[in-house]
């Protein structure tokens, strides 16, 4: 028992040893048409804390998430080469540290089709 003084939890305490809960702006996600077959994803970083960026990937609006990609800190765009044209993919991207996860960003949905002349 900690007499006199107050214990912190690690997603509110200053001490970088308990990092805070990174934080990303929610609706800033964006999926756009590159070159086919590609796609390119991005978003704001708003957190100063993050270790990685995760970023989930679905198949059509009914899919299921699964993990596409761990990225760098920092890092604010990713180009997603594994697409087919025809097919609805939708990704959402949260920032992780060791303390916990931030919340998902909004989810961006794009359509990849060949650009037309």
């Amino acid at each position: 028992m900690h007499r006199g003084r107050r214990v912190r939890s690690p997603t509110t305490s200053n001490d970088p040893a308990f990092p805070r809960t990174p934080t990303i702006w929610r609706r800033k996600l964006q999926a756009v048409l590159a070159t086919l077959p590609r796609l390119r994803l991005t978003w704001a970083d708003n957190s100063t804390n993050e270790e990685n960026f995760v970023v989930e990937r679905k198949i059509g609006q009914a899919g299921t998430y699964q993990h596409l990609v761990t990225l760098p800190p920092n890092t604010t765009t990713h180009v997603d080469m594994s697409v087919e044209e025809g097919v609805t993919y939708c990704y959402r991207v949260r920032a992780v540290n060791a303390a916990s996860s931030s919340g998902y960003t909004n989810e961006g949905c794009a359509l990849p089709k060949t650009p037309t002349p």
